[in-house]
């Protein structure tokens, strides 16, 4: 039996070198909150990108947004994962909500972690269509790996005449990208 709870999605995903230790004092309140599995992961594995940074799992102490920007999200929640292009995975009222920061809407996804992770992340489609894989890998080469408080976007942004193509990447400042974006 493995120890780990989502040794299908580590098959998956490789994990980046560096990382934010979980830490028990300053990750206090999240232990309650969070799904055993999840507090599991966080011990063993703390905060880091995976796949060269295609996602991310987020420090909760460290919000990657601004709650009253996104009508969907009600802030109760906390961050658990980001995408490559900014997206972020939140846990709210037991429910993980991914939020697409181009559109604004939420995708409400099972409340079960083994289901989201070890299943859902690792779903070809979902690789496809959420996390833009195949886009990434572009980015990668194009633009370099991605640090702890970057992303990739788009310029212009699509919502000003831009598109989520390869000739418009640019790799930003991610908390600046999405507060611009949320305002769009």
């Amino acid at each position: 039996m493995n120890k780990n709870p989502f040794y299908l999605f580590h098959e998956s995903y490789l994990p980046n070198k560096e990382f934010i230790p979980f830490d028990i004092i300053k990750h206090k309140k999240y232990i309650s909150k969070a799904p055993e599995d999840l507090v599991t992961e966080w011990k063993e594995f703390g905060f880091r990108g995976y796949n060269n940074g295609l996602i991310w799992t987020c420090d909760p102490n460290e919000s990657i947004l601004s709650y009253e920007d996104w009508p969907p999200l009600d802030g109760s929640g906390f961050e658990i994962m980001r995408t490559a292009f900014g997206d972020v995975c939140t846990l709210q009222n037991n429910e993980f909500l991914w939020l697409n920061i181009y559109s604004g809407r939420t995708t409400n996804f099972d409340p079960d972690p083994d289901i989201h992770f070890n299943y859902t992340l690792i779903n070809k489609d979902f690789r496809t269509d959420f996390l833009m894989e195949k886009l990434f890998k572009t980015a990668l080469k194009k633009l370099e790996p991605l640090s702890v408080d970057e992303c990739y976007g788009f310029a212009p942004i699509p919502a000003l005449g831009g598109a989520m193509k390869k000739e418009y990447l640019i790799k930003v400042k991610m908390r600046e990208y999405i507060s611009i974006l949320s305002q769009t």
